[in-house]
């Protein structure tokens, strides 16, 4: 399991992320549409004949205007990995700033809690650094309440720092026609907050405080088994004392990793399932793995086919790729992956299975129908919105590494991501 505090600079790092390396001229023009990130439709669904096709970007629902505006873009098929590109202004408001990930298991498993303590309801909840337990305080202290008040009134969430600033990222249904947002720390600080930018299509959102908040501990933790046990963790402000702040947490159980989110915001992108008693739902509430990281953020919106009772969580690199990209230019920038395909196991193994290969597009030299593609640059792929999810925040030119199957065999391709059609 490899974590990180929030963002590394890439000055700060030896490497560099394929999204952070973009193709000659990739700016010029000044600002545009983004292009699509994924791959066109399985064959049944909107795009069944291969062809690719996207949903424009759109306004703001509500979320005060960027400068030059922001890329507020929505997917609704939860059988496609085809992302619509949309025009969208471009901000600054810090350096880039991306995650280190890692691949391995959640630790523990349904018979080893990830505290001593008995699950906190909300009436056995306390403040700050009380009835929480020790491995989650760090993050506790990295996040904040949201009271945003909205046209039909006060509404509650929470975010978290993910960078130095005071850079806070929540979910974009948190803040939806905010007028004003309210955070308060864990301490009972109280700041004003501005909404930074947002993308309705991944759910997710950021804001901005004047204090520079600690930051906290993420994990791209990509096969997590089933059963194995997490912690779910809020922050609220009770109502009527503003100054007063409630941390609930409660064990949960992971249900499932990788299966479409099928309504809500954040349709077509692939959730994490968890079942958490004795929580409320809050927008923004964290999931945590047993060593205290952050491996999700709740898409209040959210539902899971076929999974009634389970709270939908987006993962961590999704929520930091698109927090990452909001940050540095206030949209998010699409490569094309040109092939349709849909779910499959092949020999008790999840995937993608190809079905048509675009003959003119970069994927051409790689792919052929018939393959199985079931990890991307060492992550698995179990699924459509999986490898949607993946790839929504990787630009055009970027160099995505895929192990595959063919015709039975494993075997490794590379291809360039093309820019939308």
């Amino acid at each position: 399991m490899s974590a990180s505090r929030g963002w590394v600079p890439p000055e700060a790092r030896p490497w560099r992320h394929p999204s952070e390396i973009p193709p000659a001229g990739a700016f010029a023009g000044g600002d545009r549409g983004s292009g699509a990130a994924g791959v066109a439709g399985s064959p049944g669904g909107a795009s069944g004949n291969g062809t690719p096709g996207g949903t424009p970007g759109r306004a703001s629902g509500g979320v005060p205007a960027l400068s030059g505006g922001g890329l507020l873009h929505r997917h609704r098929r939860a059988a496609s990995v085809l992302v619509g590109s949309g025009a969208a202004g471009a901000i600054m408001v810090g350096i880039l700033l991306l995650m280190n990930t890692g691949f391995t298991p959640v630790e523990g498993t349904a018979s080893t809690p990830l505290a001593t303590q008995a699950v906190a309801t909300v009436s056995q909840s306390t403040g700050c650094c009380q009835g929480v337990p020790a491995i989650a305080r760090p993050v506790q202290e990295a996040m904040v309440s949201l009271q945003v008040a909205k046209r039909s009134g006060l509404s509650a969430g929470c975010g978290v720092a993910v960078a130095p600033g005071g850079l806070i990222v929540t979910t974009y249904d948190a803040v939806e026609g905010a007028r004003s947002v309210l955070a308060v720390t864990a301490g009972g600080a109280q700041e004003p907050a501005q909404v930074v930018a947002a993308d309705r299509g991944s759910d997710i959102a950021i804001i901005r405080v004047a204090s520079d908040l600690p930051t906290a501990s993420f994990v791209d933790n990509s096969a997590p088994p089933t059963g194995s046990r997490v912690m779910a963790m809020a922050m609220t402000t009770p109502a009527g004392d503003s100054g007063q702040v409630v941390t609930v947490w409660s064990n949960g159980t992971i249900r499932s990793i990788g299966a479409a989110v099928s309504s809500g915001n954040a349709t077509g992108m692939a959730g994490i399932g968890a079942t958490v008693p004795a929580m409320p739902m809050m927008p923004g509430e964290l999931l945590l793995t047993s060593g205290g990281e952050i491996m999700g953020i709740l898409d209040s919106t959210g539902s899971l086919a076929n999974q009634p009772r389970t709270a939908v969580f987006l993962p961590a690199q999704l929520v930091l790729g698109v927090a990452r990209d909001l940050a540095s230019s206030g949209k998010i920038r699409h490569g094309w992956l040109d092939v349709t395909g849909r779910d499959t196991t092949r020999r008790g193994t999840r995937g993608v299975l190809v079905v048509h290969v675009n003959g003119n597009g970069a994927s051409a030299r790689s792919l052929r129908p018939g393959d199985v593609i079931v990890r991307i640059d060492g992550a698995p792929v179990r699924s459509m919105a999986e490898l949607h999810s993946r790839l929504y925040t990787m630009g055009p030119g970027s160099r995505v590494h895929l192990s595959i199957l063919r015709d039975g065999r494993a075997a490794s391709v590379t291809v360039d991501l093309g820019s939308s059609p």
